[in-house]
């Protein structure tokens, strides 16, 4: 079974600010600006681990390490995790910024999809809607950050 959350949010920001703003991990836990992801260390390359702090609502934090999966600077980045072993309880993050006609604004597009054996046991209905939340926090974060014009 595959579950999957999409979101997205319009952001009157080029995508290289946007970017900026999400691939600056350091800033996740030192200026707490991003209400579901607590924490990103590591580096944002292909193949890499990440160490990462995700706070869904109603959920409680989860530290996990996921594996990059895709790094397309000023366009997409995704990586892979997964709940003990791959094939179990596994997600695909992804953030994807597209550009307005004229450069000046980003449709920023934010999702999950979920797959292996337990999906169909943990996946919900309500854990949907809670990461739903919990995204669209994340997105709405991220517009105010990069609409403010605070480099």
């Amino acid at each position: 079974m595959v579950a999957s959350v999409e979101t997205e949010i319009e952001v009157a920001a080029p995508p290289e600010v946007v970017w900026k703003r999400l691939m600056d991990f350091g800033s996740y836990a030192a200026e707490s600006w991003n209400p579901m992801l607590l924490r990103v260390e590591g580096e944002a390359r292909l193949g890499s681990t990440l160490s990462v702090d995700v706070k869904q609502p109603e959920m409680s934090m989860m530290t996990f390490t996921p594996v990059v999966v895709t790094m397309d600077p000023m366009h997409e980045f995704a990586w892979n995790g997964k709940l003990f072993f791959p094939g179990l309880f596994d997600g695909e993050h992804r953030f994807k910024l597209v550009p307005s006609a004229d450069g000046q604004h980003t449709t920023f597009f934010h999702s999950e999809s979920f797959s292996g054996l337990l999906v169909y046991l943990f996946f919900s209905e309500s854990m949907r809607a809670n990461i739903t939340k919990g995204f669209e926090s994340m997105n709405e974060a991220l517009k105010k950050r990069c609409e403010s014009g605070n480099e």
